[in-house]
């Protein structure tokens, strides 16, 4: 969050465009991502918020194809980049617990950022917990109402 109430999106560029990812907006084809794509990598260029879309769509984990931090995908790999963009970050390398809340806990040991499987485990982790916390605490009430 960068200020109350908003998001790293909200300072995107490219926020609300459907070409950016073709298979959700109205490109039918790689061959009209292609023919924006160096309309869109021009937008990518000066974003500031290009790690950030870089973390969040993990990119070559997912096999993204579309225009993501300065960078034009297919099949999850790099293939244009943004006059200027320098060579794609990577993401933290996948690990045998990824995308369960253990292989979260294993990168913070190690000291680096969970990967966008590891951090969408710990969130439905989190979640799951919250809600078994809530209903034992409804149980708890009710027992005590009945007593």
């Amino acid at each position: 969050m960068t200020a109350a109430g908003t998001s790293w999106t909200d300072r995107a560029p490219c926020r609300g465009d459907l070409r950016f990812a073709p298979a959700d907006g109205p490109a039918a084809s790689r061959f009209a991502m292609l023919a924006d794509a160096f309309e869109l990598l021009a937008l990518c260029r000066d974003c500031p918020v290009r790690a950030e879309c870089i973390a969040r769509v993990a990119p070559s984990q997912s096999g993204f194809d579309g225009v993501c931090g300065g960078h034009l995908w297919l099949d999850g790999r790099a293939i244009a980049s943004a006059y200027g963009v320098g060579p794609t970050p990577e993401e933290p390398p996948l690990q045998a617990a990824c995308g369960t809340p253990a292989g979260a806990r294993a990168h913070s040991r190690r000291g680096e950022r969970a990967c966008s499987a590891c951090r969408q485990a710990q969130r439905d982790y989190q979640r799951e917990r919250r809600r078994r916390k809530a209903q034992k605490a409804a149980e708890f009430t009710a027992t005590e109402m009945s007593n």
